[in-house]
């Protein structure tokens, strides 16, 4: 079997130095060194800096490099390793590509396992602009010619282009612009055949990306004949707005100008962030100055980038470095306007100062790209149980009096051999199911089709014994998580060495398939009943799953949705169908943490429900095991008051309010008031409150003293 070592690394292939090209002018365009840079070559046109192709050794340590970038880069944003997600792969032909990527020797495959390798390289690791997909044409066509690579390359679309780049496909178009002419007709019919052949069944944006895909590598251009003006015109039938439909921005770099005239007119001439799209660096919209010269200088002066781009420094730095290179009037005017405007993307240097225009790629997307060194093999996360039982690891059964009896073990099939304390023998609580005719009934129901769980194309199901045997030595070897339709649909005896590698978790299989493995199964795989609760969005489903499950371990999860307000239902029901089982969990996680209120509100819950004896006797029995005053602790919480004592207002105070005090200003005068001030004062104040008063009180009188006496004074 393989180690979870990672692999050695490959050497790095030497960096492709383009020799120095000159400035020229050609069709009223200045051919510099930064748009040669950025042009997508097609065959008769500018000469622009092509790396030769490498030899298979090379091909196949820059593709293992590449693929390990694009690896570390998915790792760096908290996904796992592709790479060994092919090798530990459940199906014979993916983990065949896993294990080709880890050995560090090329091998020349069969078109099977090369087809297998390019749906790997464009479904997995296309997160990276081009590291990868630059050497996988490269290898392939080392290995088989440009003819069969173009075969074994076009031969692995089975899925769609990414959004705006090709992958793959734009180092083939350099290799195509490479060859001489006999070899570039014969790739060039074998493309034609697999597009015709793989057109026969695909459909929707697949078929239609394989059209544009295939205008792309035969683009349009000085050398082009009716084939290729046949296939380009083939791939315009999907001509739409991009982002309404099957369009891709590639065909920018296929067509000429009458093809970009035809996307302005499908986008209502407003100019979107796609045609300002790149693939490896190189910008499609370049190509239209390469095949219209300065007669696109007229159509490119009005394709400003529209909102919401419109002052997005990039999209505008491509259209006006594009600008800067174009004899024409419109395009100087469009460019002087920007420059006016004091936008920073129009200051552009000399037409050789590379620096001074801006790159094929937006900066502010770029992701920087790791060093192609493979890492170990991580298994994936799996979630295991806890179990809430009087349980202690049998070399510690001396020292049980010391600790407490109630201990939280995680996974059991890893921990220590585990036996039962003397207090769970004096009070043992069975796990029981209860069903109610609904429940039992709903369970029923549910099922999950048998092609959920395979082995090398097979479900799992219709395997014999040593089939089963060698995907059940798999999991544990590569320590792969459990799922639940793998409970569902493998043999019986697998079960226990299945749980006890753990779960992973999908709240969809807790509702629809954790009800009807409990009916099957009873008890015994209450597991991933208990394990599912370590997934918040799984809770729920859970809590609805355990309702006929009594199981002491189940307590915890319930104390804790009994505490919140969103699930109090679904644990306030469990309590009550399961009282001894409750009573006896509570009690247990009571004794352990002695101060955790949720613990408490469940015991008093338990307690109004007349549930105390329950309560006391498993407080006792825990006593004559760790020694202590449990029952009387206990008794002394379930008396206590719960309530909070009323905040009382500030001024409510032990000493009395301090005495009125006459104030110091006479009326009408500056001096000290008399006792005659005060009575004048004080009948002023008792005629102004008389004034205010409610219309409820409008008789001069309060309701309680209609009489014009307190209702203390009522009787004189």
């Amino acid at each position: 079997m393989m180690t979870w070592t990672a692999p050695p690394a490959s050497p790095a292939p030497p960096p492709f130095l383009p020799p120095p090209s000159p400035l020229e002018w050609r069709d009223g365009v200045a051919v510099s060194p930064w748009l040669r840079s950025v042009l997508h070559p097609r065959r008769g046109g500018i000469v622009t800096p092509v790396r030769p192709l490498a030899g298979v050794e090379e091909a196949w340590a820059g593709l293992r490099r590449g693929v390990w970038s694009e690896d570390r880069a998915i790792g760096e944003r908290g996904y796992a390793s592709r790479v060994w997600e092919l090798v530990t792969s459940s199906s014979a032909d993916e983990r065949a590509v896993g294990l080709r990527l880890l050995d560090p020797v090329p091998r020349v495959g069969t078109a099977a396992e090369d087809r297998g390798l390019v749906e790997a390289c464009r479904s997995r690791f296309e997160y990276l602009s081009g590291p990868a997909h630059e050497w996988l044409a490269d290898f392939l066509v080392a290995a088989h010619g440009l003819v069969e690579g173009c075969r074994r390359i076009l031969g692995g679309l089975h899925v769609e282009l990414p959004y705006v780049g090709v992958g793959v496909f734009g180092r083939l178009r350099q290799l195509l612009v490479l060859a001489d002419e006999p070899t570039y007709a014969q790739a060039r019919d074998a493309v034609l055949e697999v597009r015709d052949r793989l057109a026969a069944r695909h459909t929707g944006g697949l078929r239609a990306d394989l059209f544009w895909v295939t205008s792309f590598l035969l683009p349009l251009g000085p050398l082009a004949g009716d084939a290729e003006r046949r296939a380009h015109a083939a791939a315009l039938r999907y001509m739409v707005e991009f982002g309404h439909g099957d369009a891709h921005a590639c065909g920018l770099a296929a067509g000429d100008l009458g093809t970009l005239e035809r996307f302005l007119a499908a986008n209502q001439r407003r100019v979107r962030w796609e045609f300002f799209g790149t693939s490896g660096g190189r910008i499609y919209l370049a190509s239209i100055l390469e095949i219209a010269g300065a007669a696109a200088g007229p159509v490119l002066a009005g394709m400003k980038p529209a909102y919401p781009f419109e002052d997005h420094a990039h999209h505008n730095g491509v259209w006006c470095s594009l600008l800067a290179h174009i004899d024409d009037d419109a395009a100087r005017d469009a460019l002087r306007r920007e420059r006016e405007a004091g936008h920073i993307w129009a200051t552009l240097g000399p037409l050789a100062d590379l620096a001074s225009f801006e790159p094929g790629t937006d900066p502010s997307t770029v992701t920087p790209v790791p060093e192609g060194i493979p890492r170990d093999y991580v298994p994936p996360a799996a979630a295991h149980p806890v179990w809430l039982a009087p349980l202690v690891a049998s070399s510690a059964a001396a020292a049980l009096v010391a600790s407490s009896a109630a201990a939280l073990v995680a996974s059991p099939a890893a921990a220590a051999p585990l036996v039962a304390s003397p207090a769970a023998a004096a009070l043992v609580v069975e796990p029981v199911l209860r069903w109610r005719d609904e429940e039992r009934e709903a369970a029923e129901r549910q099922s999950t089709h048998e092609d959920g769980v395979q082995w090398d194309g097979v479900p799992i199901s219709r395997c014999d014994t040593a089939q089963v045997t060698a995907w059940l030595e798999h999991r544990e070897h590569w320590a792969l998580p459990t799922t639940l339709p793998m409970l569902a649909l493998a043999p019986l005896w697998t079960h226990e060495r299945l749980i006890a590698l753990g779960f992973e978790q999908h709240h969809y299989w807790i509702r629809h398939l954790m009800p009807l493995l409990l009916l099957r199964h009873g008890t015994g795989h209450v597991a991933p009943l208990l394990a599912a609760f370590a997934d918040p969005r799984s809770v729920e489903p859970a809590l609805q799953a355990a309702q006929p499950v009594g199981h002491v371990s189940l307590t915890a999860p319930v104390v804790q949705a009994f505490a919140g307000k969103k699930l109090r239902r679904l644990a306030r029901s469990w309590l009550l169908r399961h009282p001894a089982h409750a009573a006896a969990g509570a009690v247990a996680l009571w004794s352990s943490t002695p101060t955790d209120a949720s613990v408490a509100r469940v015991l008093r819950y338990l307690d109004a429900q007349g549930q105390r004896p329950l309560l006391l006797a498993q407080a006792g029995a825990l006593a004559g095991v760790v020694g202590g005053s449990l029952a009387s602790d206990l008794t002394a919480l379930l008396d206590q008051d719960p309530g909070v004592a009323a905040k009382l207002p500030a001024y409510v105070t032990a000493s009395p309010l301090p005495p009125l005090v006459a104030s110091t200003a006479a009326i009408g005068g500056t001096g000290a008031g008399t006792g005659a001030d005060a009575a004048v004062r004080t009948s002023v104040d008792a005629d102004a409150g008389a004034a205010v008063r409610t219309g409820a009180d409008a008789d001069g009188r309060t309701g309680a003293d209609a009489d014009g006496r307190t209702g203390a004074d009522a009787d004189g």
